[in-house]
This record gives C-alpha cells, structure tokens and sequence, in this order.
C-alpha cells in the first residue's frame, strides 16, 4: 500500500507539468532537467480532405443567398455507380473522397478548369450554367433554378463571384453525386 502512495505523486507531476503555460524549452520535468513535447499533429480536417470539404460544406450552408437575378457557375461533378444519368464507375465512397482531394487541391490554387477537364463526369464539355431566379431561358445551358437539382442552386447562390463551395450528394437534393461549383457571374 505504501509504494502505491508513493507512485501516485511520482506519476502525476509529469502530467502536471504538461498542463503548465509555461513554453516546452522552458519546462522542466520532475527530475530538473528541460522536458521538450513532441509536434502537436493537424487538426483532422487538415490531414482528411473530406472532413475539411464537409465542414466547407457546414458553413456555405449556414449563409444567406445572395441576392440576384441570375447566377453563372462552373461545376465538376463527381459521381458514382448507380447514380442516375451518369456512366461512373467509382463507388459512392470513391466519389466522395475524390471530391474532397479535388476541393483540396482547388483550396490549393490548382486550376478549376483543368480539374473538370479531367475529372467531370458531366455530360457537358463546358461544365457551365447559367441559372435564373425567375423566368424561362432559351440557351442549351441556361436554366431556371428550379430546373436544376436544388443543392446546386442553393450552393451556386450562396457562393460570391470566383468562390467554389460544394453541394454534397443527396439522395433527393443532389442525386448526381457532389458538385463541386465556382460562381463565374
């Protein structure tokens, strides 16, 4: 029972002295000597570039829309097998990952257009749409947001011009997979 007594103290002034504010090169551990602490590692959504796109995703959301008439934007999609209207191949897992790696890259100052050059399983070789709040169009790329998948309207109107922001998959607000979108107008 008394080496026990004696142990406690003898394990709990290391800990202690790691919660002190005191700079780690002028620490000292039980015995005097100087402690140095190990390199804090990333925070997770620093190291994991799907945690880092949905908490992107958490914050566009939480926006209010801009106000406009009509919104230009770019998009990338990244789909998956069994999506509707897309011939993927990658499972829904594969899909997301890749989002979050091209998001990453795109936060990096990597090309957008040569990302969905490559990338895009849209059918459209421009990836580009015009949306209007109101109204019917007339150009083969021009819609009224209505028409389109509502996270992609959502997301196009919460972004400002040159920004890009993600709308996740959604089974019913985006059935396509993730679109990866940058407001162009």
């Amino acid at each position: 029972m008394m080496r026990r007594a004696l142990l406690l103290p003898l394990l709990l002034v290391p800990a202690i002295a790691c919660k002190s504010s005191t700079p780690p090169a002028e620490r000292m551990d039980s015995v005097g000597a100087t402690e140095v602490e190990p390199a804090q590692p990333a925070p997770a959504a620093a190291a994991d570039p799907v945690s880092a796109m949905k908490a992107a995703i958490r914050d566009l959301e939480a926006r209010p829309e801009v106000d406009a008439e009509r919104v230009k934007v770019q998009h990338i999609l990244v789909s998956f097998q069994g999506a509707p209207r897309v011939p993927a191949t990658r499972s829904k897992a594969e899909a997301e990952k890749l989002a979050g790696d091209l998001f990453a890259q795109l936060g990096d100052g990597a090309s957008f257009q040569k990302l969905m050059e490559t990338y895009s399983d849209d059918d459209k070789v421009v990836g580009q749409y015009l949306m209007t709040a109101t109204g019917p169009t007339n150009a083969p790329t021009s819609f009224n947001r209505r028409d389109m998948v509502p996270a992609f309207g959502e997301t196009g109107w919460r972004l400002q011009i040159g920004e890009v922001g993600v709308a996740p998959w959604d089974a019913a607000k985006s059935p396509f997979g993730w679109h990866i979108v940058k407001r162009l107008e």
